[in-house]
């Protein structure tokens, strides 16, 4: 039996057309999930400016201050009350 005729040829032409099928398959997925990384990544990243605002807009230092003029404050008054 020839390859390069008839029935076999039909065989050796669809088994190329489909092995490019799968690699076109394959290319393609990688694609969409290097695209998917890609914005989970930027959304990390947003997640993390917007974690680190917040965190410099409350720092421990502001914190302790504020928690010491209330405290001042406090006893301030009961003192005054005495």
């Amino acid at each position: 039996m020839a390859l390069d005729s008839g029935s076999a040829l039909n065989i050796l032409e669809d088994t190329d057309y489909m092995g490019e099928q799968d690699a076109l398959t394959v290319r393609n997925n990688a694609a969409k999930e290097a695209w998917a990384y890609r914005n989970q990544a930027a959304g990390a990243l947003s997640d993390s400016s917007m974690l680190q605002s917040r965190a410099n807009a409350e720092s421990p230092g502001m914190a302790g201050f504020s928690s010491l003029l209330t405290s001042a404050g406090s006893v301030a008054s009961r003192w005054k009350a005495a």
